[in-house]
């Protein structure tokens, strides 16, 4: 049920909104809740390619990987994390 959730979010727009809001927002408070929510959401698979889709995405979350705020750090990096590990996966076509 869970995972549905985080699908349905995803399809239903939410990643570009939450991308938007990690790019525009000077609160650590907005970026924090952000990058944990892009974090739950990159556990799935259409979500993590969803991310990647949006150009600046990557960036915006590696840029906040050097935060310092050490929760935004963790968040970030666990998004970028779920992606390159499951990046071969991703590019082959195989389902997780």
């Amino acid at each position: 049920k869970h995972e549905f959730h985080l699908f349905q979010i995803g399809l239903n727009g939410g990643i570009p909104v939450v991308v938007n809001l990690l790019k525009t927002s000077q609160q650590d408070s907005d970026r924090l809740c952000g990058t944990k929510a892009l974090w739950m959401l990159s556990f799935n698979a259409t979500n993590r390619t969803l991310i990647k889709a949006i150009p600046s995405a990557i960036e915006t979350l590696q840029s906040l990987s050097k935060h310092p705020n050490k929760d935004v750090v963790k968040a970030s990096q666990g998004v970028l994390w779920e992606i390159e590990r499951n990046r071969d996966s991703l590019s082959s076509g195989k389902k997780l």
